[in-house]
């Protein structure tokens, strides 16, 4: 069994997913993917299309290793999954795309669409959707932008949950804003679908 945890930047992922994997007695997965940011930064591309290409590769670099960290642990609780990188790909490339002339905006958005894996989780897997709560903290990074920033990628993760088995997921409601309180739900999920 694998347990997810998607959403924003500075959501709350890693101390849920620590916590919970600690109460219920399961690997936790951290990701890591800071030291993948910091190398493929992208900074002064000199046209839109090299800054789409950039941006391209790095999120490709981020899929391939969260899929090598999921392949390599099995009855794991993980504080990312491939669908984190795919919401993230919409918000940073679609960003490009706008700056693009309108002859080359369909031809990108059909490149960003065609990186959109097909299938998010396996029979054995599921995945919670935090949404951002009290955690967020500007932490400088130009990766990451404003609380207002965060809360419009939310929105991108909400609009895609239709790509997502409905079995398979559940968004955590706005209303679990403290640690305990998302523990709770999470554990009356798990109790409730029968994951343990």
């Amino acid at each position: 069994m694998r347990i997810f945890f998607s959403g924003t930047h500075r959501s709350g992922k890693t101390t849920l997913g620590m916590t919970l994997a600690a109460g219920m007695e399961m690997k936790f997965i951290p990701t890591n993917i800071s030291d993948i940011l910091k190398n493929h930064n992208v900074v002064n591309p000199f046209s839109a299309k090299h800054e789409f290409s950039l941006i391209l590769e790095r999120q490709r670099k981020i899929k391939d290793h969260i899929k090598n960290l999921i392949t390599e642990n099995d009855n794991a609780i993980f504080d990312r999954c491939i669908y984190d990188v795919d919401m993230y790909s919409v918000y940073y490339l679609g960003k490009v795309i706008n700056k693009m002339p309108e002859y080359e905006k369909r031809y990108y958005s059909d490149v960003a669409n065609n990186e959109m894996e097909n299938d998010y989780i396996d029979n054995d897997e599921f995945m919670f959707i935090i949404q951002p709560g009290i955690e967020f903290v500007h932490d400088n990074n130009k990766l990451h932008e404003s609380p207002s920033s965060q809360h419009f990628i939310n929105s991108i993760f909400l609009t895609f949950v239709d790509h997502l088995p409905k079995d398979k997921y559940c968004v955590m409601p706005r209303s679990c804003i403290n640690l305990q309180d998302r523990i709770a739900f999470c554990m009356d999920t798990i109790d409730r679908i029968g994951l343990k």
